[in-house]
C-alpha cells in the first residue's frame, strides 16, 4: 500500500501503474480477505493448487514440499490467513529515512509471478546498510537456486561476523 500512497500524494503515473501491477499480482491476498471462501477453497482444492503453484514457481518435482496429503496442506496454509487477512487492511508504519538500522539483505527473484521487483526499489532510502542481489528466478528462489541463494546468505551473514568481530548466528 506504500506505492498507492505515494502515488497518490505526488500523483505520480508511473508510481500509479506499478502499484496496480502490484495490485493485481497480488490477488490472492485479497481473496484471502473474503470471509469462510479461501479455507473452504483450499480444505476443497488445496493440494492440487498447492503442487501447482510451487511447480510453477520454482519448487521442483523432486521436492519433498511437493510430496504431502491435503491435511498437511491444510497445516501449512490455513494458519497464516490470519497475516493475510490483517496486513492489506492494517500495513506496517512506512520507516524513517534511513530508519532501520540493522543490516538487510534483499534477495530479489526477477520472476516473481507473486512480487513485483519494483516494490524494493526504494528499500535503500530507508536501510542504509542494504544489500541488494537480484537472482533470476522465481518466487521460491530458496528451493531453485538453492546453492546461489545459501551461498549470498553465507557471504552476506560472514561479512557482518568481519564488520562487527562478532558471531551473527
Amino acid at each position: 500500500m506504500h506505492l498507492a500512497r505515494q502515488a497518490i500524494v505526488t500523483r505520480n503515473l508511473a508510481k500509479a501503474r506499478e502499484f496496480t501491477k502490484q495490485f493485481v499480482l497480488s490477488w490472492y491476498v485479497y481473496m484471502f480477505n473474503i470471509p469462510v471462501l479461501p479455507e473452504m477453497l483450499l480444505k476443497t482444492y488445496g493440494l492440487p493448487v498447492w503442487k501447482k503453484v510451487l511447480n510453477d514457481n520454482g519448487v521442483r518435482d523432486s521436492s519433498p514440499y511437493l510430496n504431502i496429503n491435503q491435511d498437511e496442506v491444510n497445516r501449512i496454509t490455513l494458519k497464516p490467513l490470519g497475516l493475510y487477512r490483517q496486513n492489506p487492511w492494517n500495513p506496517p508504519k512506512v520507516p524513517d529515512a534511513n530508519g532501520i538500522k540493522t543490516p538487510v539483505q534483499l534477495i530479489v527473484a526477477t520472476e516473481d509471478n507473486f512480487i513485483s521487483e519494483n516494490i524494493f526499489r526504494d528499500y535503500d532510502r530507508f536501510v542504509p546498510s542494504l544489500t541488494r542481489h537480484n537472482l533470476r528466478a522465481k518466487y521460491w528462489a530458496h528451493h531453485s537456486h538453492a546453492d546461489e541463494f545459501n551461498r549470498l546468505v553465507v557471504q552476506f551473514v560472514q561479512g557482518i561476523e568481519q564488520t562487527t568481530n562478532s558471531r551473527v548466528a
